[in-house]
């Protein structure tokens, strides 16, 4: 059996040549600056975090004004929480209910929006979110 051994570009068998691999170097490490570059530039900006706080404190806010009392609880998740956010990120929040309470207001929002007696539609609770919202400065 025979072996065959191919040449590099600049004669050395296999690999790059002493000139390919600084053109190879220079190109990785100007890929790395552009990388950095891009990466520094996406950096949240100053304040992001207490602009988040802001935001869900604000909409536990509409919440506790506007849905029916059950406890309802507002909490971000995703990468504002995991500290993987960026400057373009949006905000994940989830809404929930703690706690099923039968009250006046729950009757009338049932009334109002089609909820069905004794418990919540989702899509009902998200488009009077959206109403509530959008009544506020901060969210138009």
């Amino acid at each position: 059996m025979s072996s065959s051994r191919v040449s590099g570009p600049s004669g050395s068998e296999g690999g790059l040549g002493p000139s390919e691999d600084s053109r190879a170097g220079a190109g990785a490490g100007l890929f790395g600056r552009c990388l950095q570059a891009f990466l520094d530039a996406s950096l949240p900006e100053k304040g992001a975090e207490s602009r988040v706080e802001s935001c869900v404190r604000e909409v536990q806010e509409a919440v506790e004004e506007g849905l029916p009392p059950l406890g309802w609880r507002v909490e971000a998740f995703g990468s504002a929480v995991s500290g993987f956010s960026t400057r373009f990120s949006d905000l994940d929040l989830m809404l929930y209910e703690t706690e099923a309470k039968e009250q006046p207001q729950q009757k009338q929002l049932s009334d109002r929006e089609g909820l069905w007696e004794g418990t919540v539609e989702p899509v009902s609770v998200l488009r009077e979110l959206r109403t509530l919202l959008r009544r506020r400065p901060t969210f138009t």
